[in-house]
């Protein structure tokens, strides 16, 4: 649902090339259960820092964690 796209960059101060990673939406017709309404890409690290953020706000059942172990 979500697919990322390598740019690069020539710095022109000194020619360094800088790459970044871009994710945005596949926007598939096939899939009903997903919609995405973002029309911009989201830079890998915000994107990351995002994910961070969602699986910090989990909470492991103390049962599934017994039963993990």
């Amino acid at each position: 649902m979500i697919t990322a796209v390598k740019k690069y960059k020539t710095l022109r101060t000194n020619g360094e090339i800088k790459e970044y990673i871009y994710y945005h939406c596949t926007h598939r017709k096939d899939n009903q259960d997903f919609r995405c309404d973002q029309r911009k890409v989201v830079r890998s690290d915000s994107f990351e820092r995002q994910i961070e953020e969602a699986i910090e706000s989990m909470e492991i059942m103390p049962e599934f964690f017994d039963w993990a172990k």
